[in-house]
């Protein structure tokens, strides 16, 4: 394996961060896995309220919801449909509000690594040898150490933990929709991803 490769570098990155910082990341990945099970909910209701809509008694006759509905107290396809109304609405609400925390908070804790990396490469490079500093312009050192750390979060930081979500995302969706469609659609859709894969790679 290489030694730039985006696994070692991402390595090196974890072993030099503090615990509160893997906390942070690791909080992060479990809202990520939170906010796919939240898709998957929603992807979910869109059945039944679809059903709902079109022809309700399909669910109002079915012996498998009667308990549900017996429970919620519905008994006529008007109460039917607000109800699967109220429910895709607040997993919609809900999945996009997942979304929003885990944007604003992912863009805030990798700022936050990345000025903690810089105060700390800045820390290494004033307790060098005093010949060190002779020979180097501070104003050189400030601007070398702000191009560096921002490489690493535009090149590195970001686009790893937006992959992580992005995959959480994909693969909530393709667990939903092997559920609820045939596996034929499903495995075209795997190949036309596999396309896009690889276009997008080479």
């Amino acid at each position: 394996m290489k030694e730039n490769s985006i696994f070692n570098l991402c390595q090196k990155l974890w072993l030099n961060l503090e615990k509160n910082d893997k906390l942070k990341l690791s909080i992060l990945c479990i809202f990520m896995f939170l906010s796919g099970f939240l898709e998957v909910l929603t992807i979910g209701s869109i059945v039944p309220f679809v059903i709902a809509l079109t022809d309700s008694s399909a669910i109002l006759l079915n012996p498998s919801f009667s308990n549900s509905l017996e429970f919620f107290n519905i008994q006529d396809s008007t109460k039917l449909i607000l109800f699967l109304t109220i429910v895709f609405g607040f997993s919609v609400v809900c999945s996009s509000a997942m979304r929003l925390f885990i944007t604003k908070y992912n863009y805030k804790w990798c700022y936050e690594i990345i000025a903690f990396l810089g105060i700390k490469v800045f820390k290494v490079s004033l307790n060098q040898p005093y010949s060190s500093h002779q020979s180097k312009n501070s104003s050189d050192t400030v601007s070398g150490i702000i191009l560096k750390t921002g490489s690493l979060l535009s090149s590195l930081i970001l686009p790893v933990m937006t992959i992580i979500q992005t995959s959480v995302l994909i693969l909530s969706i393709l667990l939903t929709l092997i559920f609820f469609v045939s596996i034929e659609n499903v495995l075209y859709v795997l190949f036309f991803g596999l396309l896009y894969a690889l276009f997008s790679f080479f």
